[in-house]
């Protein structure tokens, strides 16, 4: 594999991780403001933009470093090799590791109880997010298969 093809995936997961947390953290402050759940009266329009792109760069961040992880430690392997349980871990270290990294970098803003399950709740997170997306990339190529016995049934 050459090098513009892994730092292409690694550009690819880096994105595509970065518009995910983006989208959960907006999604989740949005339905807090909705529900009178977050106080509107110091959330606003301001504080949804800067959570989104908060929420970019930690999910770009962990993408990137979990596709790291994987070029690493499945160097010369194709997806059937790798361990759900191994990629979980790097999904987990990669994404609990972002949050702990963010959240010493600013420390004494949030209560460590809070700081914490923070941590726990983004390397489990991580962790599910990782299984199921090693999951899905090893049934794609059986999909690809099915597919193509049907090619009889495609247009001119």
């Amino acid at each position: 594999m050459d090098e513009a093809h892994r730092y292409r995936g690694l550009v690819r997961t880096s994105l595509t991780a970065g518009t995910v947390m983006s989208a959960i953290a907006t999604g989740a402050l949005a339905i807090g403001l909705v529900t009178g759940l977050v106080p509107s009266s110091i959330f606003g329009v301001r504080e949804l933009i800067a959570v989104a792109i908060r929420g970019f760069v930690a999910g770009a961040a962990a993408g990137g470093l979990f596709a790291w992880f994987v070029a690493r430690g499945a160097r010369g392997r194709g997806l059937s090799a790798l361990s759900t349980s191994r990629v979980a871990l790097w999904g987990g270290l990669a994404t609990g590791g972002v949050f702990l990294l963010a959240g010493l970098a600013t420390p004494g803003i949030v209560p460590i109880s809070i700081f914490a399950t923070a941590v726990a709740i983004a390397g489990v997170s991580g962790s599910v997010v990782s299984a199921g997306m090693l999951r899905l990339a090893r049934r794609a190529p059986q999909q690809l298969k099915e597919l193509d016995a049907n090619a009889d049934r495609l247009l001119p």
